[in-house]
């Protein structure tokens, strides 16, 4: 994510010589941004646990990852 934004910033403001492919980086990093939103938003709420651990320790996270309750 940081050479992503730092090639912007140098490809953009230093050299002035913004291409193709330096909008495809910026494309990315907004969808690089929302991808590591939406792990975070699994790991908070167990994913990668057991499913055994989760519905002995918080039954109720899987209601939210099951349908990504969106009144949090």
């Amino acid at each position: 994510m940081i050479t992503i934004v730092m090639r912007i910033w140098v490809r953009g403001c230093s050299m002035k010589s913004f291409g193709w492919d330096d909008w495809a980086m910026a494309s990315l990093l907004i969808f690089f941004s929302f991808q590591q939103a939406l792990l975070y938003f699994f790991l908070e709420f167990g994913a990668g646990m057991h499913i055994t651990e989760v519905m002995q320790d918080h039954p109720e996270w899987m209601t939210i990852l099951l349908k990504v309750d969106t009144s949090l």
